[in-house]
Protein backbone atom coordinates (compact mmCIF):
# COMPACT_ATOMS: atom_id res chain seq x y z
CA UNK A 1 0.00 0.00 0.00
CA UNK A 2 1.20 3.50 -0.76
CA UNK A 3 0.34 6.83 0.77
CA UNK A 4 -3.19 6.85 -0.64
CA UNK A 5 -6.07 4.71 0.69
CA UNK A 6 -6.74 1.69 -1.49
CA UNK A 7 -10.10 1.44 -3.27
CA UNK A 8 -9.65 -1.77 -5.25
CA UNK A 9 -12.39 -3.78 -3.55
CA UNK A 10 -15.55 -4.83 -5.34
CA UNK A 11 -17.38 -4.37 -2.04
CA UNK A 12 -17.70 -1.17 -0.04
CA UNK A 13 -14.41 -1.84 1.71
CA UNK A 14 -11.26 0.20 1.14
CA UNK A 15 -8.91 -2.58 2.12
CA UNK A 16 -8.72 -5.08 -0.71
CA UNK A 17 -5.42 -6.30 -2.11
CA UNK A 18 -5.85 -8.13 -5.39
CA UNK A 19 -2.22 -9.12 -5.90
CA UNK A 20 -2.07 -11.30 -2.77
CA UNK A 21 1.42 -10.09 -1.99
CA UNK A 22 2.87 -9.64 1.49
CA UNK A 23 2.15 -6.19 2.91
CA UNK A 24 5.03 -3.74 3.22
CA UNK A 25 6.45 -1.35 5.78
CA UNK A 26 7.25 2.01 4.22
CA UNK A 27 9.63 4.28 6.12
CA UNK A 28 10.16 7.86 4.90
CA UNK A 29 13.46 9.65 5.35
CA UNK A 30 11.73 12.74 6.74
CA UNK A 31 10.68 10.78 9.83
CA UNK A 32 14.12 9.60 10.88
CA UNK A 33 15.25 10.73 14.36
CA UNK A 34 11.73 11.70 15.41
CA UNK A 35 9.93 10.94 18.67
CA UNK A 36 6.58 9.24 19.16
CA UNK A 37 4.33 11.76 20.94
CA UNK A 38 0.92 10.06 21.23
CA UNK A 39 -0.45 6.60 20.51
CA UNK A 40 -4.01 5.65 19.56
CA UNK A 41 -5.90 2.57 18.46
CA UNK A 42 -8.40 3.13 15.67
CA UNK A 43 -11.32 0.73 15.18
CA UNK A 44 -13.56 0.40 12.13
CA UNK A 45 -16.29 -2.01 11.00
CA UNK A 46 -15.16 -4.54 8.44
CA UNK A 47 -16.85 -7.18 6.30
CA UNK A 48 -15.69 -10.74 6.78
CA UNK A 49 -15.38 -11.18 3.02
CA UNK A 50 -12.79 -8.41 2.93
CA UNK A 51 -9.62 -9.76 1.32
CA UNK A 52 -7.43 -8.65 4.21
CA UNK A 53 -9.45 -10.46 6.89
CA UNK A 54 -11.14 -13.25 4.94
CA UNK A 55 -12.08 -16.00 7.44
CA UNK A 56 -11.59 -18.89 5.02
CA UNK A 57 -9.19 -21.39 6.56
CA UNK A 58 -6.96 -23.97 4.93
CA UNK A 59 -8.12 -27.44 5.99
CA UNK A 60 -5.42 -29.98 5.14
CA UNK A 61 -6.54 -33.46 4.08
CA UNK A 62 -4.40 -36.21 2.50
CA UNK A 63 -5.30 -37.78 -0.85
CA UNK A 64 -3.59 -40.54 -2.84
CA UNK A 65 -2.62 -39.85 -6.46
CA UNK A 66 -0.75 -42.60 -8.33
CA UNK A 67 0.16 -44.27 -5.04
CA UNK A 68 1.64 -41.01 -3.76
CA UNK A 69 0.18 -39.24 -0.75
CA UNK A 70 -0.29 -35.53 -1.26
CA UNK A 71 -1.90 -32.76 0.76
CA UNK A 72 -4.72 -30.72 -0.66
CA UNK A 73 -6.01 -27.50 0.85
CA UNK A 74 -9.72 -27.04 0.18
CA UNK A 75 -11.20 -23.70 1.15
CA UNK A 76 -13.83 -23.85 3.85
CA UNK A 77 -15.97 -20.94 4.95
CA UNK A 78 -15.92 -21.61 8.69
CA UNK A 79 -18.66 -19.07 9.43
CA UNK A 80 -20.96 -20.24 6.59
CA UNK A 81 -21.64 -16.64 5.65
CA UNK A 82 -22.81 -15.10 2.41
CA UNK A 83 -20.34 -13.01 0.44
CA UNK A 84 -22.26 -9.82 1.19
CA UNK A 85 -22.60 -10.49 4.92
CA UNK A 86 -22.22 -7.27 6.91
CA UNK A 87 -20.80 -8.20 10.29
CA UNK A 88 -20.16 -6.29 13.47
CA UNK A 89 -16.51 -7.33 13.39
CA UNK A 90 -14.07 -4.48 13.90
CA UNK A 91 -10.64 -4.00 12.41
CA UNK A 92 -7.99 -2.51 14.72
CA UNK A 93 -4.95 -0.45 13.74
CA UNK A 94 -2.33 1.61 15.59
CA UNK A 95 -1.99 5.35 14.92
CA UNK A 96 1.22 7.09 16.01
CA UNK A 97 1.70 10.85 16.20
CA UNK A 98 5.33 11.84 15.63
CA UNK A 99 7.19 14.89 16.89
CA UNK A 100 7.35 16.41 13.39
CA UNK A 101 3.53 16.22 13.02
CA UNK A 102 3.69 13.15 10.80
CA UNK A 103 1.33 10.24 11.52
CA UNK A 104 1.81 6.49 11.14
CA UNK A 105 -0.72 3.72 10.51
CA UNK A 106 0.28 0.15 11.47
CA UNK A 107 -2.13 -2.76 10.90
CA UNK A 108 -2.24 -6.51 10.37
CA UNK A 109 -4.22 -8.84 8.11
CA UNK A 110 -3.95 -12.18 6.33
CA UNK A 111 -1.19 -10.83 4.05
CA UNK A 112 0.93 -9.68 6.98
CA UNK A 113 1.36 -6.32 8.63
CA UNK A 114 1.83 -2.96 6.96
CA UNK A 115 3.18 0.40 8.04
CA UNK A 116 2.53 3.65 6.20
CA UNK A 117 3.78 7.11 7.18
CA UNK A 118 1.95 10.31 6.34
CA UNK A 119 4.01 13.48 6.54
CA UNK A 120 2.67 16.93 7.40
CA UNK A 121 1.35 18.87 4.41
CA UNK A 122 0.32 22.48 3.78
CA UNK A 123 -3.26 21.50 4.61
CA UNK A 124 -3.80 21.51 8.36
CA UNK A 125 -4.75 18.05 9.67
CA UNK A 126 -4.29 16.27 6.34
CA UNK A 127 -1.57 13.94 7.65
CA UNK A 128 -3.65 12.60 10.53
CA UNK A 129 -6.73 12.12 8.34
CA UNK A 130 -4.68 10.27 5.71
CA UNK A 131 -3.32 7.96 8.41
CA UNK A 132 -6.82 7.29 9.76
CA UNK A 133 -8.31 6.72 6.29
CA UNK A 134 -5.59 4.16 5.58
CA UNK A 135 -7.31 1.84 8.08
CA UNK A 136 -8.96 -1.14 6.40
CA UNK A 137 -12.72 -1.48 6.67
CA UNK A 138 -16.00 -0.37 5.13
CA UNK A 139 -15.76 3.00 3.45
CA UNK A 140 -18.98 4.31 5.01
CA UNK A 141 -18.28 2.96 8.52
CA UNK A 142 -17.46 5.40 11.36
CA UNK A 143 -14.13 5.35 13.16
CA UNK A 144 -13.72 5.16 16.91
CA UNK A 145 -10.53 5.53 18.92
CA UNK A 146 -8.90 4.33 22.09
CA UNK A 147 -6.26 6.69 23.46
CA UNK A 148 -3.31 4.67 24.77
CA UNK A 149 -1.37 7.63 26.09
CA UNK A 150 1.40 10.16 25.64
CA UNK A 151 4.78 8.85 24.66
CA UNK A 152 8.26 10.31 24.51
CA UNK A 153 10.67 7.87 22.96
CA UNK A 154 12.48 7.45 19.68
CA UNK A 155 10.45 6.21 16.75
CA UNK A 156 13.56 4.45 15.45
CA UNK A 157 13.42 2.00 18.38
CA UNK A 158 9.98 0.80 17.33
CA UNK A 159 11.07 0.70 13.69
CA UNK A 160 13.91 -1.69 14.62
CA UNK A 161 11.40 -4.04 16.29
CA UNK A 162 9.14 -3.92 13.25
CA UNK A 163 11.97 -4.50 10.79
CA UNK A 164 12.86 -7.70 12.65
CA UNK A 165 9.21 -8.75 12.75
CA UNK A 166 8.86 -8.14 9.02
CA UNK A 167 12.06 -10.08 8.33
CA UNK A 168 10.68 -13.16 10.14
CA UNK A 169 7.29 -12.73 8.51
CA UNK A 170 8.90 -12.49 5.06
CA UNK A 171 11.03 -15.60 5.61
CA UNK A 172 7.95 -17.59 6.60
CA UNK A 173 5.90 -16.17 3.73
CA UNK A 174 8.57 -17.04 1.15
CA UNK A 175 8.53 -20.65 2.33
CA UNK A 176 4.81 -21.22 2.87
CA UNK A 177 3.01 -18.32 1.13
CA UNK A 178 1.14 -17.95 4.41
CA UNK A 179 1.37 -15.70 7.46
CA UNK A 180 0.47 -16.38 11.07
CA UNK A 181 -2.81 -14.49 10.61
CA UNK A 182 -5.83 -16.28 12.06
CA UNK A 183 -9.18 -14.60 12.57
CA UNK A 184 -9.69 -16.13 16.02
CA UNK A 185 -6.23 -16.50 17.54
CA UNK A 186 -3.78 -14.20 15.74
CA UNK A 187 -5.72 -11.27 14.34
CA UNK A 188 -5.50 -7.49 14.06
CA UNK A 189 -6.47 -6.99 17.71
CA UNK A 190 -3.75 -9.32 18.97
CA UNK A 191 -1.21 -7.56 16.75
CA UNK A 192 -2.20 -4.10 17.99
CA UNK A 193 -1.90 -5.27 21.60
CA UNK A 194 1.54 -6.67 20.79
CA UNK A 195 2.65 -3.24 19.54
CA UNK A 196 1.08 -1.65 22.63
CA UNK A 197 3.16 -3.94 24.85
CA UNK A 198 6.34 -3.16 22.91
CA UNK A 199 5.73 0.56 23.42
CA UNK A 200 4.33 0.73 26.95
CA UNK A 201 5.57 -2.53 28.47
CA UNK A 202 2.02 -3.66 29.22
CA UNK A 203 -1.46 -3.97 27.73
CA UNK A 204 -4.51 -2.11 29.04
CA UNK A 205 -7.01 -4.32 30.80
CA UNK A 206 -9.85 -2.62 28.92
CA UNK A 207 -9.66 -0.67 25.66
CA UNK A 208 -12.40 1.98 25.69
CA UNK A 209 -13.27 3.33 22.25
CA UNK A 210 -15.15 6.43 23.32
CA UNK A 211 -13.15 8.94 21.24
CA UNK A 212 -14.34 9.93 17.77
CA UNK A 213 -12.96 12.12 14.98
CA UNK A 214 -13.93 15.39 16.62
CA UNK A 215 -12.03 14.35 19.77
CA UNK A 216 -8.87 13.17 18.02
Amino acid sequence: MGSEPSSESNSDSNSASKDGQLKEINFLKENENTLIKRVWIVKKSIKLNDRNVNPNLNIFSPIVINNKVELVKPKQNVFKIKSNFNSHFKHWAIILELSNDSYVNIQFGRNGFSLNEFNKTDIDGESVFNAILDTWGQEDAPFSFCYLGNFNDRYDKLKNFLIEMKKKETERYEKTKMTYYNLCFKNCQHFVCEIEKILFGKIKGVHNFYYYLDNF
